[in-house]
């Protein structure tokens, strides 16, 4: 579902500072996409310490048709199904997206910005639609990792993992970016078979461009020695 720009329900829909003119920012990109204006859009107004908000799922039937396949665009896709995918509200298919009005009516927006029951079929075919995007654009992160860079590699493979379920795979990738030992990642937490799974098939896809991380994925999921 693509909302049009001009749809009323834009001055209800709400990001993590309230409600901002994102159709209007969305129609500028339309109309010349401009890549600090995308990353402004992305980090301040879609996405906030791993929270996403009503408008993030609005606005990301937009970014699939206009966006360039960059890698600055594509890690905001993946970090949007990593956030999606998340211990949702009660009741949410996804994080943010709960479908019961009074689950909005934050005190810190107006009362006349507030979403309404009327609304909340609107946020439906939002969720509907990413329920029905959210594997391909997990694939194509998953195949755009790139061979060097591994921060933008487990933040591609991240996103990939956590659309599909991974608990602590994400957190267990980014770690080993930021050069933790495995004992200290496995101290963290011990993947779990969905864990296991998923390092499995990354390791797979990316073993000829990110030959480290592959290996860092088997030695992740394989039995522990006896200490």
């Amino acid at each position: 579902m693509r909302l049009e720009l001009s749809d009323p329900i834009w001055t209800r829909l709400y990001g993590p500072y309230g409600v901002r003119d994102v159709p209007g920012q969305l129609g500028r990109l339309a109309a010349r996409w401009d890549a600090e204006e995308a990353q402004h859009l992305f980090w301040e107004e879609l996405h906030h310490q791993e929270e996403l908000y009503p408008v993030s799922y609005a606005a990301l039937p937009w970014l699939v048709e206009i966006a360039p396949q960059s890698e600055p665009v594509l890690e905001f896709y993946a970090q949007a199904l990593f956030c999606a995918q998340r211990q949702s509200d009660a009741g949410a298919r996804f994080r943010g997206l709960s479908l019961e009005a009074a689950d909005h009516a934050h005190p810190w927006l107006p009362a006349d910005r507030r979403l309404r029951d009327e609304d909340m079929a609107a946020l439906a075919a939002m969720g509907a639609w990413l329920d029905g995007a959210g594997d391909g654009l997990a694939r194509l992160c998953l195949d755009r990792v790139p061979a060097e860079r591994p921060f933008v590699a487990v933040q591609l493979a991240g996103g990939h993992a956590g659309w599909h379920g991974a608990r602590d795979l994400p957190h267990a990738m980014q770690m080993w970016a930021d050069g933790e030992s495995l004992t200290a990642i496995r101290a963290e937490g011990a993947p779990d078979a969905t864990d296991r799974r998923l390092a499995g098939e990354i390791a797979l896809a990316i073993g000829d461009r990110q030959p480290a991380l592959a290996a860092f994925l088997r030695d992740y999921v394989a039995e522990a020695p006896p200490a």
